[in-house]
C-alpha cells in the first residue's frame, strides 16, 4: 500500500512539472520574444524560476506580464544590460521600500489607476506585434504617432492566428476550469496556430507572417554586463524607480521575500521580470521534470519554436496584462468619491500614455502625501 502511495505521489509530481512546464515556458517564451532576447535568457530565467519555486506552497514563479511595460520601454531605448540591471536593482529598492513598509502605503485609486494606466500602454506597445503593422516606437505615445503615419494594415493571416490565441486566451480559463490547471491557457493558446501556421505555411524561408528570429539567438543581458558603455544611465534610473514601484504595487501586501530575491536573480541574469502564477503542487521532482521539459524545447528545438506568430505573442500578453489589472482596488476607488476618483483615474491613464515614468513617480508620492495629510488629522 506504501509503495502505491510513494507511486502515485511521484506521478502526481511528475504531472505538476509538466503543467509548470507548459506555464513557465510558455509566459518566458513570450516575454524573453516580445523584448528580443533569445534561448540563453529563457534557459537562465526558466532555471531560476524552477529553483525559487520549490517550497513555496501553491506558487510558481513565471515572467511577469505585471512589469512588462518597463522591459518593452527600456529594451526600445537601451541595451540588454541596462534592462538586466533595471530589473535587478529595482527589485532590491523594493526589497528597501517593503521594509519601510509602515510609512509607505499605495492608495486604492493609485493602485487601480497606475494598474489600468499601465494595461493601456502594454496594449498600445503590443498592438504593433498583434497585428504585424511594423511601427516602431519606445514609448506608448511614439508608438501611436508611428500608426499615425504608417496608417493600420495589419497582416490578416497574422492576425488570425493572434485573434486564435487572443479569444482562446479568454474563453478557455472559463469553459475548461479544471484543465486549465493542467494544461494551461497560457500554453494551449500558443500551441493551437502555432500548429495551424505548420499546417498552413509549412515552409519558414517563405512565410508572409511575422514569426520570431530571435529565438535561436545567442543574445542575453549576462553576456553585455562587462560593456559598461553599453548602459544608458538615464534609461536605468527611471527603469530602476518603475520597477520597484509596480513591485510594490503589486507585491506590497505580501510578507514574503521571496518574490524579490527572485526578481533580482532573474532580472541580472536573464533581464527578465517574474512574478507568482497559482499550481496545484511544485516538489523538487516537479521542478527537474520542468527544467528538463524547458532545456529540451527551449535548447534543443529554437529554431522549431521560431515558427510560433509574434501575433500570438503579442496577443497573449495582451490578455495577460489585462488579467493582472487590479479590479478590486478601482473598486474600492470608486466606492465613495466617484467624480473625484474618475478623473484622477483618466489623469493617470492619460499621463501614463504620454510620460510614463514621471507619471509612476509622482502617483506614488501623492499616494504618499495623502496618506500623510490623513495621518495627520488622526
Amino acid at each position: 500500500m506504501s509503495d502505491f502511495c510513494v507511486k502515485k505521489s511521484k506521478l502526481t509530481d511528475v504531472a505538476n512539472g509538466i503543467s509548470a512546464a507548459m506555464l513557465i515556458g510558455s509566459y518566458t517564451f513570450c516575454v524573453c520574444a516580445a523584448a528580443g532576447l533569445g534561448k540563453w535568457s529563457m534557459l537562465i530565467c526558466s532555471l531560476i524560476c524552477c529553483v525559487a519555486s520549490i517550497g513555496n506552497k501553491n506558487k510558481i514563479f513565471a515572467p511577469s506580464t505585471a512589469l512588462l511595460v518597463p522591459v518593452l520601454i527600456i529594451i526600445g531605448q537601451a541595451s540588454a544590460a541596462t534592462l538586466a540591471l533595471s530589473i535587478a536593482l529595482g527589485s532590491l529598492l523594493f526589497l528597501l521600500m517593503k521594509k519601510g513598509k509602515a510609512s509607505i502605503s499605495i492608495t486604492p485609486v493609485v493602485k487601480g489607476g497606475v494598474g489600468l494606466g499601465i494595461a493601456l500602454v502594454a496594449t498600445i506597445l503590443l498592438t504593433n506585434l498583434y497585428f504585424g503593422i511594423g511601427a516602431s516606437g519606445a514609448e506608448a505615445f511614439e508608438m501611436l504617432k508611428s500608426y499615425r503615419y504608417l496608417g493600420f494594415h495589419p497582416n490578416f493571416r497574422g492576425l488570425l492566428y493572434g485573434t486564435i490565441t487572443l479569444f482562446a486566451m479568454i474563453t478557455y480559463p472559463f469553459k475548461f476550469k479544471k484543465l486549465n490547471k493542467h494544461i494551461p491557457a497560457s500554453f494551449i493558446t500558443l500551441a493551437v496556430p502555432f500548429l495551424l501556421n505548420l499546417i498552413l505555411n509549412p515552409v519558414a524561408e517563405l512565410t508572409t507572417i511575422n514569426e520570431i528570429p530571435t529565438v535561436a539567438s545567442n543574445v542575453f543581458p549576462l553576456s553585455s554586463l562587462v560593456s559598461f558603455d553599453k548602459i544608458k544611465i538615464s534609461t536605468l534610473l527611471e527603469g530602476i524607480i518603475s520597477t520597484a514601484f509596480l513591485l510594490y504595487l503589486n507585491c506590497a501586501e505580501e510578507k514574503k521575500v521571496r518574490p524579490a530575491i527572485t526578481n533580482v536573480s532573474t532580472g541580472l541574469l536573464s533581464g527578465m521580470p517574474v512574478q507568482e502564477h497559482t499550481c496545484a503542487g511544485f516538489s523538487p521532482l516537479s521542478a527537474v521534470v520542468c527544467y528538463a521539459l524547458c532545456v529540451v524545447a527551449f535548447g534543443f528545438f529554437p529554431e522549431i519554436l521560431s515558427r510560433i506568430p509574434m501575433h500570438c505573442v503579442g496577443a497573449m500578453l495582451i490578455v495577460s496584462v489585462w488579467q493582472n489589472v487590479p479590479y478590486k482596488s478601482l473598486s474600492e476607488a470608486f466606492g465613495k468619491k466617484k467624480i473625484s476618483s474618475l478623473i484622477f483615474v483618466v489623469l493617470i491613464c492619460v499621463g501614463c500614455i504620454f510620460y510614463a515614468y514621471p507619471v509612476l513617480f509622482v502617483c506614488f508620492c501623492c499616494s504618499q502625501i495623502k496618506k500623510e495629510a490623513k495621518d495627520a488629522k488622526g
